[in-house]
């Protein structure tokens, strides 16, 4: 058995490796398919693993119509989050981008 620390700096690590290799993937496969081709692709992926998951647990998830319109709001807000980052790694310096999504990630979280 895995001690739980290594399990939790494992998940960890992978996440980051999935996230820092995302502008990189961004630039390459802007040369094939659209911004928005990329942006779908990538909440479809999402989507399959959320179903995937939902469907090992069984867990049935309620909620009532204020936390379902909440996490509407959010889900909406995180989509639009992630077409102008799309597009900012195409029209722009990958380091700026990257620098100016994480500023603004710290500083609307101290809010």
């Amino acid at each position: 058995m895995i001690p739980r620390q290594f399990q939790a700096g494992g998940a960890l690590l992978g996440a980051a490796i999935i996230y820092a290799s995302f502008g990189l993937l961004i630039r390459i496969l802007s040369e094939m398919y659209g911004d928005f081709a990329q942006v779908t692709a990538r909440f479809l992926l999402a989507a399959a693993i959320l179903l995937v998951i939902r469907a090992v647990t069984k867990k049935s998830l309620k909620l009532s119509r204020r936390e379902f319109l909440f996490s509407s709001l959010i889900g909406v807000s995180f989509a639009s989050l992630i077409i102008l980052f799309t597009l900012g790694i195409v029209a722009e310096k990958i380091a700026t981008i990257i620098f100016v999504f994480y500023a603004a990630s710290i500083v609307s979280s101290l809010f």
